[in-house]
């Protein structure tokens, strides 16, 4: 509904901007954060906060029988976080050293107790992780056919 044209009580021409911290650093994974709108010009019912996507990118073990074993473990709890929402895509590089999976979470309190929960974390198989806050501007992410 554009700007101005909501019904009486609904806060349009509203516009609000929660900050967040800055940066913040965790061992060896590092986070970085913005603002997260919330939209305040669609009436109360149509209000939603925004969430905000999190590229994970992580490094494995080279050990490849600990990766062996975890593996299916790994891949079912994902599978889980994709069917709740949480998860929008996931994947490991070709060449086994690591993979990205990006989270659909609220923020980095949301995010951090999924990785430490995932069998790939609890297993010893991530030796590094990068995440980064990510604003997808063109085109959507989503399962391969």
């Amino acid at each position: 509904m554009p700007a101005g044209h909501g019904p009486a009580g609904s806060n349009a021409n509203v516009t609000s901007h929660e900050h967040l911290t800055d940066c913040v650093i965790f061992g060896s994974v590092t986070y970085r954060q913005s603002a997260v709108n919330v939209d305040r010009n669609l009436t109360t019912t149509q209000r939603i906060r925004h969430m905000a996507n999190f590229a994970v990118l992580w490094t494995y073990t080279d050990d490849k029988s600990k990766i062996g074993a975890a593996k299916q473990a790994h891949v079912d709890y994902l599978k889980d976080l994709v069917a709740r929402g949480t998860v929008t895509v996931a994947g490991g590089w070709p060449d086994g050293s690591g993979g990205l999976v990006v989270f659909d979470v609220a923020n980095h309190d949301e995010l951090q107790p999924l990785l430490d929960k995932d069998p790939f974390t609890t297993e010893g198989v991530i030796v590094d992780t990068t995440i980064k806050e990510w604003s997808i501007a063109l085109g959507s992410v989503g399962a391969a056919s």
